[in-house]
């Protein structure tokens, strides 16, 4: 933003119009745009945002999704995400078998109905790492059972992009991946 204004009037540059610091002029505008300095600075509309829409400060982003999904191009969903891609893809296989290709526009056409929007090519990402784990996509599909494979197939991810994790942060990516739901089968294993 500092580099557009100087561009669109160069003489901002000694003293930012009278208000010495960029932050501080922009501040003062007015007509609905904000700023906040955190992270290097942020300059908003806030008709159409909030300071509750500024990325979270790195050191408070969850490292171990972050980390696996930079290395990996694993895609940068939640948990929960991950968790409605395995509902929706085990619903419409126990539907009728579907072509990779319905399936995955189905997958995420479900995924926003359900309030986790979830693009195709990242539906897409996980069927792929289910064909790399030997997963077979039919009416037997259980959530669990693909979130297993897929589970899998990013451990296997992260094993040849050498990531080493102890177990605590194992159990995160599992946990993560799996969108919570071989943490509950593991449970419910337990108790029987």
């Amino acid at each position: 933003m500092a580099h557009r204004a100087l561009t669109a009037d160069p003489s901002l540059k000694t003293d930012w119009g009278g208000f010495g610091k960029f932050g501080t002029g922009v501040a003062q505008i007015g007509r609905s745009v904000e700023y906040a300095p955190a992270q290097g600075g942020w300059v908003w509309d806030a008709k159409r945002f909030s300071s509750e829409d500024l990325p979270a400060p790195a050191d408070l982003q969850p490292g171990i999704e972050e980390q696996v999904t930079r290395v990996t191009d694993v895609p940068a969903l939640s948990a929960a995400q991950f968790r409605q891609v395995f509902l929706a893809m085990a619903a419409r296989l126990h539907e009728h078998p579907l072509n990779r290709t319905e399936l995955s526009r189905l997958v995420r056409d479900d995924c926003v109905s359900a309030g986790q929007s979830v693009s195709r090519n990242a539906v897409n990402f996980v069927l792929q790492g289910l064909a790399y784990a030997n997963f077979q996509l039919n009416d037997q599909a259980t959530a669990a059972d693909l979130a297993a494979a897929w589970t899998a197939n990013v451990e296997e991810l992260c094993r040849m992009a050498l990531l080493e994790f102890d177990a605590a942060e194992k159990s995160a990516v599992r946990r993560w991946a799996s969108g919570g739901l071989l943490e509950s089968t593991q449970t419910d294993d337990a108790r029987d």
